[in-house]
């Protein structure tokens, strides 16, 4: 579980912005062009600074032989699942690190804490990411572009763009432009100008990347970069099982080569790394990762820029099937920063007392009674890391040295405006125009390419019901710069008619819009878009199935919003499965937000609202409203609360109106289907114990269907604060079952739920 709760994520942003004086700009003159005939700089400034930072680098930074640094970093990854964020896992660690280029890396850890879930653990890589692949100063920005993993494969776990902009040959592959001008403070109280020059890839490419760089126009130095690939991480991820069965897993992303650029070699996958993609790619529904990227840098000694400070965010989307219907998307963001604390730089000046110890003589400085020492990575002899780790975990837990936790800072804001500022950079940013001697077909490269999946080896789109029995959906979609296209197909074992659904979706980092045709089966009396069947719904009847036909706009939120709001308009013709056909046009509004409760210490709470009127026959207007609210109590226990109605207004056909029943989401204790009507209320209350990872809790559900009321009450316990969840309910009072028959006695019923809100 912690392997797999750690290789969902990793690292990254924060956000900015600079540039450099009116003043200081050298006029511009008319661009020249490359080789292919393809304008490289837009502007002589671009050009100018450009070509100065590539001189700086390879000059100025060349003569560092060593610095010791203080490192500060720290990890946060949170879900957002249907009706809630649930924290996942932080992380935070303090490190002393001494880099030397002649030498291995040796770090000396002063304090690391973990918690997954709320559990506090020990971590199996106390030092953390930072200290070792962000120390090397010779690293241009791009380099500190990680993809982490868990355990000893953690450590070679990377990704780095296969051409960056500050690369020698980057003129084939970009094309550059500068910005405005702002004064950057130093940390000594000096501010500097630095100018803003754009990089904007050629074509959508992993091996590129959009960026934005701002420069000193003096020291050439870089003062501050941010970036992100040139299109998300989708099919190019790949997992890579350790060697020394320590359950290390590694996430590998291929970048390829661009025109001819041969990208950084990824080790050859195993026997057992293919069979373990295989499954991942089987069993998992279709995943879209992004990621930003920021550095920032420091003047030391008046005279090298060194790393300061650097951040990622990063998302994950999952479960989106790029059809007509409402999908329950899975979003994972992962925030990640760390801070430089230069302490000492050491050169080759020839009038320099000498140079400073070996990484053998730091070791046994550094190192005190008890203290384990690894070496990692020392494939040359000069290479390598060096890990000197005290044995007391609990006591680096509570070390003075330990920054705060990412969620204790977010709650009271400090992340919010940064990271959309960033966001809003990178977006502005647009391809460039491909050279004159590429095939323009390059243009689309890498931006979703057709795939298809075959049916029944694509298990996220298996279902069964008593309509269709076993169906099997098979998916054809196509990338293109603007967006998505995605053709799915269904066909089921005791229904002739096929399910179909055609959408195109445009915008990927923005809000997007999504167009669908659509022939599809539904279940009955759902919610605001016309509920997708359940995956398994062995004891549903034929009756809360009807089909439908008609097309949909969607507006959707970006794949990396938390608060999930939407808007579908539709058309269209619906037919139960009895033969009664109607036709209605109408929209639909949902709105889901969460707030709060990251560090377990605070109250949250959230709501999930939606709105659903039509004209035609049958009009009518649906709406339905829960609150929820998490209260930490003493002695490690909290009470959860939910409350909520849902009402019907007009004439409603029958397989629109609620249905109450045990499903786990509604009220539990009951079978499936109990009541049924216009308008309901419900609530539901539980006092919780966190025992590890688990929840134990007792609970009261509530409900009223057209002044029918039912009540409940129960046992359950919950995994990571209700990814998923068992519930053994009975109810408190006799029923009858929708069906006529008389009343049935008190009896207790299992329930089984993935994502409940508590």
């Amino acid at each position: 579980m912690i392997a797999a709760a750690d290789v969902m994520v990793s690292a990254w942003v924060l956000a900015a912005a600079v540039a450099w004086p009116a003043a200081a700009q050298r006029p511009d003159a008319e661009p020249e062009d490359d080789l292919s005939g393809s304008r490289v700089y837009l502007d002589e400034t671009a050009r100018y600074l450009m070509e100065g930072v590539r001189d700086a680098r390879d000059s100025a930074l060349s003569e560092i032989e060593s610095y010791t640094a203080l490192v500060r970093e720290r990890r946060s990854v949170e879900a957002s699942l249907l009706v809630r964020d649930r924290p996942v896992l932080r992380f935070e660690s303090a490190t002393r690190v001494r880099w030397s280029k002649d030498g291995p890396t040796v770090l000396r850890v002063l304090g690391s804490r973990m918690a997954l879930g709320g559990q506090r653990l020990k971590s199996r890589q106390p030092e953390g990411i930072a200290a070792r692949f962000a120390a090397d100063p010779l690293l241009d920005p791009f380099g500190l572009f990680i993809v982490s993993g868990f355990g000893s494969e953690s450590r070679k776990s990377w990704f780095v763009p296969s051409v960056t902009p500050l690369d020698d040959d980057a003129e084939r592959f970009y094309q550059f432009r500068s910005g405005d001008t702002i004064s950057v403070s130093l940390a000594d109280g000096r501010s500097v100008q630095a100018v803003g020059v754009t990089a904007s890839p050629r074509f959508r490419d992993l091996g590129l990347v959009f960026a934005v760089m701002w420069i000193e126009p003096e020291t050439f130095g870089v003062v501050r970069a941010i970036y992100r690939p040139a299109k998300p991480m989708e099919s190019e991820m790949s997992f890579r099982l350790g060697r020394d069965w320590d359950g290390g897993v590694g996430l590998v992303v291929a970048g390829g080569a661009v025109e001819g650029v041969r990208a950084r070699p990824s080790p050859e996958p195993s026997l057992i790394d293919r069979i373990v993609n295989y499954g991942y790619e089987a069993l998992t529904p279709r995943m879209e990762v992004g990621v930003s990227v920021v550095v920032d840098y420091t003047l030391w000694n008046f005279r090298y820029w060194l790393p300061r400070r650097a951040g990622f965010a990063r998302y994950g989307h999952a479960g989106d099937e790029l059809d007509a219907e409402y999908s329950g998307v899975v979003t994972v963001q992962e925030l990640h920063d760390w801070d430089f604390e230069i302490e000492e730089v050491s050169t080759y000046d020839a009038t320099a007392a000498g140079p400073g110890p070996t990484a053998e003589e730091l070791v046994r400085a550094w190192r005190e009674e008890g203290d384990t020492v690894e070496v990692n990575d020392a494939s040359e002899p000069d290479s390598g890391t060096v890990v000197i780790t005290p044995r007391d975990w609990r006591a680096l837990a509570a070390s003075d040295l330990l920054p705060p936790s990412i969620w204790e800072e977010r709650e009271i804001g400090v992340y919010a405006g940064e990271l959309e500022e960033t966001g809003r950079l990178l977006d502005s940013i647009g391809i460039a125009g491909a050279p004159a001697d590429t095939d323009s077909a390059r243009i689309d490269r890498g931006t979703g390419p057709w795939s298809f999946d075959p049916p029944f080896l694509a298990p996220d789109l298996l279902r069964y019901n008593p309509v269709e029995g076993l169906s099997a959906g098979t998916r054809l979609l196509r990338g293109f710069p603007w967006g998505w296209g995605a053709l799915t197909v269904r066909a089921a074992t005791r229904r002739a008619e096929p399910n179909i659904d055609f959408s195109l979706e445009h915008g990927r980092s923005s809000p997007r819009v999504r167009f669908s045709l659509y022939h599809t089966l539904r279940e009955a009396g759902g919610g605001v878009a016309g509920r997708r069947p359940e995956r398994l719904e062995p004891g549903a009847d034929s009756s809360w199935y009807y089909v439908a036909r008609g097309a949909a706009l969607q507006l959707l939120p970006s794949r990396d919003e938390r608060f999930w709001t939407s808007l579908r308009l539709f058309s269209e013709k619906t037919t139960t499965l009895h033969g009664d056909t109607r036709t209605r046009t109408g929209a639909d509004v949902y709105w889901r937000p969460w707030w709060g409760g990251f560090t377990g210490r605070r109250v949250n709470g959230g709501a999930d609202v939606s709105l659903h009127g039509m004209f035609g026959d049958f009009p009518s207007v649906r709406f339905s409203v829960m609150g929820g609210l998490v209260i930490p109590l003493p002695a490690g226990l909290s009470a959860a609360l939910e409350a909520g109605g849902a009402n019907i207004w007009g004439d409603p056909a029958p397989e629109e109106v609620w249905r109450l029943g045990g499903s786990g989401d509604w009220l539990r204790g009951y079978p499936f289907v109990v009541l049924r009507g216009s308008q309901v209320w419900r609530s539901r209350a539980e006092l919780q114990r966190k025992i590890s990872l688990l929840a134990v809790s007792v609970f009261h559900d509530w409900a009223s269907v057209d002044g029918s009321s039912l009540q409940s009450a129960g046992v359950g316990i919950s995994i990571f604060n209700g990814l998923l969840r068992a519930d053994l309910g009975r109810p408190l009072s006799p029923w009858h079952q929708t069906d006529g028959a008389g009343p049935h006695a008190p009896g207790w019923q299992g329930h089984l739920r993935a994502f409940a809100p508590f």
